[in-house]
């Protein structure tokens, strides 16, 4: 059976590649020199505040410490990556390995769904130098992380998918490797969840319509037991606190982040607005300014608050964000064209081959719906733009429209790393 398993995940390595590698690791080595110069020499990339606190608690967590004590709203995996290279340092190493591995991943899951190498090269392009994709991957942040490993599931659900169509039993018998990456990424960050499920739907929706019910069941449960499994796992060590520790520690961070993270309708129409016009409007409220005293009202008892007066200052604008560097100037066409390629498949039957992608891409949309924050953003511009490309591309002259396109995102790219165009504009409304 791990043998079946096996074959599974080394047919990632099956299509013979050649100018694919060193176009991958050539656009590596200038992600490498850009991440290097902008985090060390020209201070254009930050170090986020999340990034100091995954990597601290990681490099906790390596040397022992329960993930319930340090952070723990987020699932444990990303930052046991992030302490373990970091305490070695090897932190850029990460940073490069991640991006190299996220970019040939990619590759490998267009080119099994288009069979087309010109195709996978130009998506996989126009993602690895799209402004927001790269400057993520810049930072220590758990999104890179997670959505490596998501990736990855996709392959494997789209081979899966693949070789029960074929009828091949040799090749489809285990699910044990696309149901450890699902498990990694979920440990990784609970926002994986939205593509997870679109994961889901394929391989659900493949099982019950190729296979009789009891073995469709079989196959869920056994999916479903290693999932569980291999995300259990990542929170062993909060056992030496107690058998309970680890269900208290996701009921936690379930209810802190249904507070801090939950559903905004503002939140949700700005995340919206930034994929279409690469836009944010926000409302600054009045501040509130608030004069106390406090008062002793006995010896040895605790002191009064009083409220003397407040006063409001009038701060209240609106104003908008404009992305100028990041993200991409592609954004605004990129949403459209993925509902055309829906359209045009109800209505005529065309881009059949999509079907899996334009699921995945239609649950992983849901991210948004949680704000306009960066690494949001790398669990749905990929997809967009693979639909994007093939759609461009599956026209006489797309091809002269494709190298349009990868010529503007490489000039935005250099533009914005090199300095001459900031990361976004503020207007006044």
């Amino acid at each position: 059976m791990m043998n079946n398993a096996k074959r599974t995940l080394f047919s990632l390595f099956a299509q013979k590649l050649h100018y694919e590698v060193y176009v991958i690791l050539v656009t590596t080595l200038v992600f490498a020199f850009l991440a290097y110069s902008s985090r060390y020499l020209t201070s254009l990339v930050p170090l986020y505040l999340d990034e100091k606190v995954y990597i601290q608690c990681g490099i906790k967590y390596i040397n022992g410490l329960p993930p319930v004590l340090c952070n723990f709203e987020h699932p444990p995996l990303g930052k046991y990556v992030i302490g373990l290279f970091v305490s070695v340092n090897a932190g850029m190493l990460l940073l490069v390995l991640n991006y190299f591995l996220s970019l040939f991943i990619l590759y490998k899951i267009i080119y099994a769904i288009t069979d087309n190498r010109e195709t996978s090269l130009y998506a996989m392009l126009m993602i690895g130098f799209d402004t927001l994709f790269m400057f993520t991957y810049m930072h220590y942040l758990l999104d890179p992380i997670a959505f490596t490993f998501l990736l990855m599931a996709i392959y494997l659900c789209i081979i899966t998918v693949k070789n029960v169509k074929r009828k091949s039993p040799s090749k489809y018998k285990d699910t044990v490797f696309l149901s450890v990456f699902l498990g990694l990424a979920l440990a990784t960050k609970w926002q994986t969840a939205y593509t997870l499920l679109g994961i889901l739907i394929i391989i659900f929706w493949t099982y019950f319509k190729y296979f009789n019910l009891k073995l469709s069941f079989s196959k869920i449960i056994k999916l479903a037991i290693i999932f569980a499994l291999v995300y259990s796992s990542t929170f062993m060590m909060d056992l030496t606190l107690g058998i309970m520790e680890p269900i208290n520690h996701n009921i936690m961070a379930l209810t802190y982040m249904s507070y801090r993270h939950g559903l905004s309708p503002p939140l949700a129409v700005i995340g919206v607005i930034k994929l279409l016009s690469r836009i944010e409007v926000w409302r600054l409220a009045s501040f509130v300014i608030m004069y106390v005293t406090t008062t002793s009202v006995a010896p040895n008892t605790t002191s009064l608050i009083l409220l003397n007066s407040t006063s409001v200052e009038p701060h209240a604008r609106v104003f908008m964000r404009v992305g100028v560097g990041v993200p991409s100037v592609l954004w605004p066409i990129l949403f459209p064209v993925y509902l055309l390629v829906i359209k045009t498949r109800l209505e005529r039957g065309r881009f059949r081959e999509l079907d899996p992608l334009i699921i995945i891409t239609s649950t992983s949309l849901l991210n948004l719906l949680n704000g306009p924050l960066d690494w949001y953003y790398v669990y749905v511009i990929p997809f967009l733009y693979i639909v994007a490309v093939y759609y461009v591309l599956s026209y006489q002259r797309g091809r002269y429209i494709a190298m349009a396109l990868l010529l503007v995102q490489l000039i935005q790219c250099l533009l914005f790393f090199s300095g001459l165009i900031p990361y976004a504009e503020e207007v006044s409304i």
